[in-house]
Formats: structure tokens, C-alpha cells, sequence
């Protein structure tokens, strides 16, 4: 994969998101829900885990800046949110066990925690008046249960494809 590859693949995990929020019925589990889908930050957590957390770190900032400007009010929280997970995951990797499966209950929670920050974040600044209670029933259950989907269906092929492009790379 060139080194536009990663970039690309990344690219295509933040468009898939919002195709998945202009597609998809915000009324798909019966309820008021809303469903948010972090596939960007799944693809920038597993690069951490499985190619390269300096690569990830950056990506994150870049990431992070482009997703302030296109989903949210205040510029900044995903551009801190998602380096500061990076990095925190890329240290708890550090004393846990080293599996898929460890590594994907890792990432799952690390998207509760970065939909509880930016849900913090908004009640602080009174972007939102949603009461914890309405939060986790309507967006916090409902979004790990679509990314938990996503990450059971991606991991592997994703962990594979990075570790092989790791790999490739380490040969040049």
C-alpha cells in the first residue's frame, strides 16, 4: 500500500460515517435514539494498536481538527479528544494483554468514554440540556451497540491489513 494508503482508508472511515448519519433513519432501534458512529476513531485507535502510534497521533490531530470543523460547535474537543485516547491507549497496551479481543473491549471502551467527554464538554459549554439519565439511554447505549457491530465485523480484517502494512513497511 502506497503512503497514501492509510490516509485514504482513514478518509474513507470519516465519509462512511457520514453517509451512515444521512442514510440511516435516526429511528432504527424503535426509539428516539441517536446513534453515532465512530468508525473513524475505531480506524485511528487500531492504526495505534496494530501499525504505528506516532503515525496515529498525528493522523488524530489532523483528524481531529477536520471532524471539529465539520460535526460540532466549539473547535477542539475531538482535536484533543482523539490524540489524548491515542495516546492513552497506546500506554494501557503497554501493561495489558495483547489479544483482538482485549484490544477490541479496549477500543469499545474508549468510544463510551470519548462520547462521555464530548457529551460533558457540550453540557458544560450549554450546547445540550440532555440529563445523564436521557444520554445514556438514548445515544450512549445505543452508539456502543452500532460501533460494538462494527468492531466485530472489522477487527480482524482491519487488524490484518495493518499489521501487514506494518510488515511491508519494516522490509523497505
Amino acid at each position: 500500500m502506497s503512503k497514501y494508503g492509510l490516509p485514504l482508508l482513514l478518509s474513507l472511515l470519516f465519509i462512511l460515517e457520514n453517509i451512515y448519519v444521512s442514510t440511516v433513519s435516526p429511528n432504527i432501534l424503535g426509539h428516539d435514539a441517536t446513534v453515532v458512529p465512530h468508525f473513524l476513531f475505531f480506524g485511528l485507535l487500531f492504526m495505534t494498536l496494530y501499525y504505528n502510534p506516532k503515525k496515529a497521533l498525528i493522523y488524530g490531530v489532523i483528524f481531529g481538527f477536520v471532524y471539529d470543523i465539520v460535526y460540532t460547535e466549539v473547535i477542539g474537543i475531538y482535536l484533543a479528544a482523539f490524540p489524548l485516547f491515542i495516546f492513552l491507549i497506546s500506554q494501557a497496551m503497554k501493561i495489558l494483554y495483547a489479544n483482538l479481543f482485549v484490544r477490541s473491549i479496549l477500543v469499545l471502551i474508549w468510544t463510551a468514554a470519548l462520547e462521555y467527554l464530548v457529551y460533558g464538554l457540550n453540557a458544560l459549554f450549554g450546547f445540550t440540556n440532555m440529563n445523564n439519565t436521557y444520554f445514556m439511554n438514548h445515544r450512549l447505549f445505543p452508539t456502543l451497540l452500532l460501533n460494538a457491530l462494527f468492531i466485530l465485523i472489522f477487527a480482524y480484517p482491519f487488524s490484518s491489513l495493518l499489521r501487514t502494512i506494518r510488515e511491508n513497511n519494516e522490509e523497505k
